[in-house]
């Protein structure tokens, strides 16, 4: 499909292709945040089919988490899985949790949180700010609470990888839909991918990618007011390569933990953009500032 935005590869992906559907996570933990539904769901699964020997599935939800395990386990019968119902908000439980999983070769951070669209100064504070203790402190807890337990002695040309699900929505002006009136969740998403890059620059021994993975028709997409609609406006922005199966960014994700992947340290990426085209652009993609967040237009030339 041709990309209906702008794009680094010239073919675009809404669903999974054998390039990702063939990559393996053989005898890797993974841990995986805002498991209980969705994108972390459908991302447990496929590291389950691609080989992962334990899966770590995280959220608050209890008894979703509890489907996620049995669909995981259906996917691939005898893998470890553990849950773990917590909120990344709470420090304490998620050092909790990283001691009870051990060491981890994938940390997914998936959990998120959204809002209803509102301009700034008619937003509730309160609720705008939950945004940030969700996609930034959160981040930044889970980070902390797992760091310390990432596996010392990976698989030969395997680094250990975090991957933070970003959204392509920072990079569109304000006024471009879906952004209009989404000053919280864009924001939020901006501050992780600097988050992101710090960790980046501060490990590497790991391998850190932020990633948008996608418009995917979730719950949590559709409470926001962000996405929506009626079946023919769906039907007609699928068609136009604007919504994703939940099996794209799914498979994307397993992709990124190979050492296929690694040029795309501290890099920001999205799962539509097809990996074999990615892959010829590395060492142009590997130096300088291309794919992080920068001020368009710096380093400033001085004025004649």
């Amino acid at each position: 499909m041709d990309p209906p935005y702008p794009s680094m590869t010239s073919l675009w992906h809404t669903n999974v292709y054998p390039a990702i559907e063939k990559a393996t996570a053989t005898d890797k933990t993974v841990v995986v945040t805002g498991a209980s539904s969705g994108i972390g769901r459908a991302a447990a699964i496929a590291f389950a089919k691609a080989g992962a020997t334990h899966v770590a599935l995280i959220s608050r939800r209890e008894t979703q988490l509890k489907e996620t395990e049995d669909l995981v386990k259906s996917a691939k019968p005898g893998i470890k899985v553990t849950t773990h119902a917590l909120s990344i908000k709470n420090l304490a439980a998620l050092k909790k949790a990283a001691g009870e999983i051990g060491v981890w070769d994938v940390v997914l951070l998936n959990a998120g949180r959204i809002v209803k669209p509102a301009k700034v100064e008619e937003s509730y504070p309160e609720l705008w700010w939950d945004v940030f203790e969700t996609n930034v402190k959160g981040t930044l807890y889970t980070s902390q609470a797992f760091l310390p337990t990432v596996n010392p002695s990976p698989a030969a040309g395997h680094k250990p990888t975090i991957i933070g699900v970003s959204a392509g929505v920072v990079t569109l002006p304000p006024v471009a839909p879906p952004n209009i009136g989404a000053s919280a969740y864009v924001a939020s998403k901006a501050a992780l991918l600097k988050l992101l890059e710090h960790i980046a620059a501060e490990r590497p021994d790991l391998t850190v990618v932020s990633a948008h993975p996608g418009v995917v028709h979730t719950a949590l997409m559709e409470e926001s007011g962000m996405q929506g609609g009626d079946e023919e406006t769906m039907a007609q922005a699928k068609k136009a390569g604007f919504v994703d199966d939940e099996s794209l960014p799914a498979h994307f994700f397993v992709w990124l933990t190979t050492p296929d992947a690694a040029f795309l340290d501290g890099k920001f990426v999205f799962a539509n953009w097809d990996v074999q085209q990615l892959v010829t652009r590395k060492d142009e993609i590997a130096t300088g500032d291309m794919l992080t967040s920068v001020i368009q237009g710096w380093p400033f030339q001085p004025a004649k």
